[in-house]
């Protein structure tokens, strides 16, 4: 008996996961707007070692390390990424 997936199934979606060593990152964020407010980021651009990681244009930054960022003020995730030590850890879907 042979059993095939239907169509109408969503494969589940799995984070990219990318750890960046010291130097720039090669990519630029900007803010999700929800409600009038900016919140969360999702990926604007990307160069270098963004680039070469797979991370596409689009996506959306869900966790620096183990923290979630999907719902933080976007200043406050920027300041997280500027005091973050390296190596650091990006999820992004």
């Amino acid at each position: 008996m042979t059993t095939t997936a239907s169509t109408n199934e969503k494969k589940p979606r799995v984070p990219l996961v990318v750890e960046f060593g010291e130097g720039r990152l090669g990519l630029e964020l900007i803010p999700c707007s929800v409600n009038d407010a900016s919140v969360g980021s999702v990926v604007n651009s990307v160069s270098g070692p963004a680039e070469t990681a797979k991370i596409q244009i689009g996506m959306k930054l869900l966790k620096v390390n183990e923290i979630k960022v999907e719902a933080m003020a976007f200043a406050d995730l920027m300041a997280l990424l500027q005091h973050s030590k390296r190596p650091i850890k990006m999820y992004f879907l």
